[in-house]
């Protein structure tokens, strides 16, 4: 089947079924990352999660064997020519830390 038009929303949602049913595809993307070392799973993900700091496409939260809980913030760009370049890490890191402390809030509410 032939697709002429692909859409971000497509990959996003493509990409969180992948990490939701297939622990080897969430292994091999986590080993492209600072976490590579953590023997950890996917606990949860969320597509398109916006706040006032900004949207990210995708997130995956991993739990790792010790109950500590980390996320990837995915930003994919189905069609990047058409988009003119930004700058945005400032609140990226603001809103990353942010979701790094909710989570922790989370893990020490359930202990």
């Amino acid at each position: 089947m032939a697709v002429e038009r692909k859409y971000e929303r497509d990959v996003d949602l493509l990409l969180a079924e992948e990490f939701a049913v297939n622990p080897e595809f969430s292994a091999k993307f986590k080993a492209f990352t600072k976490f590579k070392s953590e023997d950890a799973v996917v606990a949860d993900y969320f597509v398109s999660k916006s706040d006032a700091l900004g949207e990210s496409d995708l997130i995956i939260v991993y739990q790792s064997a010790r109950s500590a809980r980390f996320a990837l913030l995915i930003e994919d760009k189905v069609d990047v020519s058409s988009s003119p370049p930004t700058l945005r890490l400032r609140p990226r890191r603001l809103r990353s830390a942010r979701l790094a402390q909710e989570a922790e809030r989370d893990r020490d509410a359930a202990a």
